[in-house]
């Protein structure tokens, strides 16, 4: 195990015991000359001692808590304003719509709320939301913005993985077939 002096208590220390300062383009980790333990105190010395640093972290650390209250805030107006989940699900489908560089939905917060079954629309798949890691996700023509339906995760990303190309899915789909016959005859 590495070991490194401290230049503060001038202990021996494992170099764990130092935060990484660092980290080179050839991988080596660069670690920081005082200890945690040192770092800490100095710290906690600075912040009792120094008036004028302590009033500065307080005033950034109130700044900090009216912002993310503001956020809060926007947030949940936002939410009751678009009438809840549907209007915050097409509100982030627009959102990654266009840094994504595709056609944004379409779709009303009446037509995706009226369209929600509470399970897979791919008739192959019907898994109720309950069953599912995430809600479900509102799936549309990235071309044209038309809603298209409510898929679990699962689905979503294979169809996106596809690129909505349903030849290539057909593709996929005699593919899997054609192995599965294979498996099945004992064929290599």
């Amino acid at each position: 195990m590495q070991t490194k002096e401290c230049k503060t208590c001038r202990v021996e220390l494992s170099v764990l015991e130092f935060t990484k300062a660092y980290t080179r383009k050839d991988g080596t980790v660069l670690r920081a000359v005082h200890c945690k333990e040192c770092k800490k105190r100095a710290s906690r010395d600075r912040y009792s001692g120094d008036r004028e640093y302590r009033l500065r972290c307080l005033g950034a650390a109130k700044k900090s808590t009216r912002k993310h209250a503001e956020k809060r805030r926007t947030y949940e107006n936002s939410y009751r304003k678009n009438e809840g989940r549907w209007g915050m699900a097409l509100r982030n489908s627009r959102g990654v719509a266009s840094r994504g560089g595709h056609v944004a939905c379409s779709a009303t917060v009446g037509e995706i709320r009226e369209a929600f079954t509470g399970k897979c629309q791919n008739p192959a798949c019907m898994k109720p939301e309950i069953e599912c890691n995430t809600r479900l996700h509102m799936d549309h023509d990235h071309e044209t913005g038309e809603f298209r339906g409510w898929l679990c995760s699962d689905c979503n990303k294979g169809i996106g993985s596809f690129k909505d190309d349903v030849n290539l899915l057909a593709g996929a789909a005699e593919y899997l077939e054609y192995i599965h016959e294979r498996e099945n005859h004992g064929i290599d």
